[in-house]
């Protein structure tokens, strides 16, 4: 979950900065473009909300979040190992080798580790976003009741005439139903799924009634309500966004200046300025537009960019390549929000890679290094203040093991491991032995010892030479001593002093 609302988060990010890029153009571009290009970035920006895939980032830049990388100093001695141990639990800080390579994720100051407070942020995300999806649809539900409970079918027939005569000409094959409403103080057009025109009870001129019905129908031609509805969703779901509110507030208002300019388009300018006059004689009354509903006109303010809009309507150009390439902006972005999710799981697969590596050098040895080189994905968080120390009975190796929440023990790859008593502990996984009984130290009977370096110099280590001449590491392991003075281990690796 913490991957998906991280992912989540940046889409959002991408999602606030095209609009702010959308609003900066479209200031710049006043008067010259036509609204079209800004509701189809609009379209485009709630489909990609909607859709919250991971695209493939290809070999585009990698970004990494909270990540921190050092050149640390490894070693196999088992004192050091579990002083820095003892180090990293005091200081809250989980750390991961790679190659050489520290990487270290270190808690809020809150006491949250970064996934921890993800999680939370995705609860109260999905938790919120349920609620005003619920209250959505009541709101929807209400509006549509009192809606056809004071409604009444249209019994005029010039009025049924006029309204079957638009009809025809903007080729509907199923027209909405024509209501009368004396509730309503504008005209709308509501109902997703059963659509109607809902009249008011005023009296309007023939020419008025014939702009007011083309106007609805036009809304239903161009499926603005499901636009709308659109954006609603976008904005229940990702209430946390502030810049969706202002898209979904420019989205209505490119939907009736859109509307507008297909009404207008054919007609003189004397009925051009007859339907200004029909806008402003509706925009003076308090319109009450239900829930996802179209009117015909939502107040005086927007009347006025109405009425601006429709003047310039023919000195501005159509234009749709800034919506392209905000577009185009957008994917791109997409892509790079992808390569960054994916970076993290390469390098999850990388460490992965890095731990088999290490087994097949050493077979039969699992030593506290290793297991602790593990993703940090699969580290269980520890209950206890520091962890505990097994050792294998059977062969060579150590390993940390953590008391989880539910009281199980586990490692660092989240393997279990069940306690018999007297300090014994079995695997889960492979049922090999464990005892918190350490084995003798090298150091103790040692009576000689070098510090060796691997080829890249990047790890280094003690070894050890007992009373019989063998040379051993801190875990146990076996090396040769080559008469130039390096030193060969089982795997073959080269050390050198």
């Amino acid at each position: 979950m913490p991957e998906f609302v991280l992912h989540i988060l940046k889409m959002n990010l991408i999602a606030a900065v095209i609009l702010l890029l959308t609003e900066l153009f479209s200031r710049l571009s006043r008067g010259r473009y036509a609204s079209g290009w800004k509701y189809w970035v609009w379209f485009a920006v709630a489909v990609f909300l909607l859709v919250p895939v991971k695209l493939p980032s290809g070999r585009l830049p990698q970004l990494t979040v909270n990540f921190i990388v050092e050149e640390p100093v490894k070693t196999t001695d088992s004192n050091l190992l579990a002083a820095q141990k003892e180090a990293e639990v005091s200081q809250q800080t989980v750390q991961q080798n790679f190659h050489g390579h520290e990487i270290q994720l270190k808690e809020t100051p809150f006491g949250f580790t970064f996934d921890q407070l993800l999680c939370l942020f995705g609860e109260i995300w999905l938790a919120g976003a349920l609620f005003l999806g619920l209250v959505g649809l009541v709101r929807y539900y209400l509006a549509l009741h009192r809606l056809y409970r004071w409604s009444l079918p249209v019994d005029d027939e010039d009025i049924l005439k006029d309204y079957q005569r638009l009809s025809r000409e903007a080729e509907l094959k199923k027209p909405p139903k024509l209501l009368k409403n004396d509730r309503l103080t504008t005209p709308v057009l509501a109902g997703l799924f059963h659509p109607a025109v809902y009249l008011t009870n005023e009296r309007y001129e023939k020419q008025e009634l014939c702009f007011i019905l083309t106007h609805e129908l036009t809304h239903y031609q161009r499926k603005d309500l499901w636009y709308k509805l659109l954006m609603q969703v976008v904005v229940s779901i990702y209430w946390f966004n502030p810049f969706l509110y202002k898209m979904r507030r420019d989205a209505e208002r490119i939907v009736e200046n859109l509307c507008d300019a297909r009404v207008v388009g054919g007609l003189s300018s004397r009925e051009q300025l007859s339907y200004s006059r029909l806008l402003l004689k509706t925009a003076a009354k308090q319109s009450r537009v239900p829930y996802l509903a179209a009117g015909l006109n939502d107040g005086i303010l927007v009347f006025k960019e109405r009425i601006r809009c429709m003047r310039n309507l023919s000195a501005m150009k159509k234009c749709r390549f800034p919506a392209v390439l905000l577009c185009v902006a957008m994917i791109f972005a997409q892509l790079l929000t992808g390569s960054s999710v994916a970076a993290e799981n390469n390098l999850q697969q990388n460490l992965t890679q890095a731990e088999t590596e290490t087994r097949q050098e050493s077979p039969g040895m699992e030593t506290a290094e290793t297991s602790e080189n593990r993703p940090l994905t699969s580290t269980p968080t520890a209950n206890t203040s520091e962890p505990l120390t097994l050792y294998r009975t059977e062969g060579n190796g150590a390993n940390y093991i953590y008391e989880s929440g539910d009281g199980t023990w586990k490692d660092g790859s989240g393997r279990t491991y069940t306690y018999h008593g007297n300090g014994q502990w079995v695997s889960d996984r492979d049922g090999s032995s464990w005892t918190e009984e350490g084995p003798p130290n090298p150091a103790d009977q040692a009576v000689a010892s070098v510090t060796v370096y691997d080829s890249g110099q990047l790890n280094r280590q003690v070894l050890y030479q007992g009373p019989d001449g063998t040379w051993q590491n801190q875990a146990g392991g076996l090396y040769t001593a080559n008469e130039d003075g390096s030193f060969t281990g089982s795997d073959g690796t080269l050390w050198t002093p």
